[in-house]
Formats: C-alpha cells, structure tokens, sequence
C-alpha cells in the first residue's frame, strides 16, 4: 500500500513495500487454505 508517488521515493524502500506486499498475499493465500481446510473438516463430521 504506497500512498504517495513512487517516483518520491528512492529504490529501496519500494522494495521494502513491494516485498511487504508479498508476504502479506502469501500469509492471506496460506489464511484462505487454511480456512478451506478447515471447512472441509467440518464438512466431514
């Protein structure tokens, strides 16, 4: 989430957020299988 222009800011810290950015998604997708699993679980009993 950058809030101001790229072209402000120097290289690193756009690879800072762009990595943050990353990892939030990945932790989101591994939270959305998690959540299917876990309702496949449910689904079981």
């Amino acid at each position: 989430d950058i809030s101001y222009p790229v072209s402000q800011l120097p290289g690193l810290p756009v690879k800072i957020q762009v990595t943050n950015c990353r990892l939030r998604v990945t932790s989101l997708k591994k939270a959305l299988t998690v959540n299917r699993n876990l309702k496949t679980e449910n689904e079981k009993l």
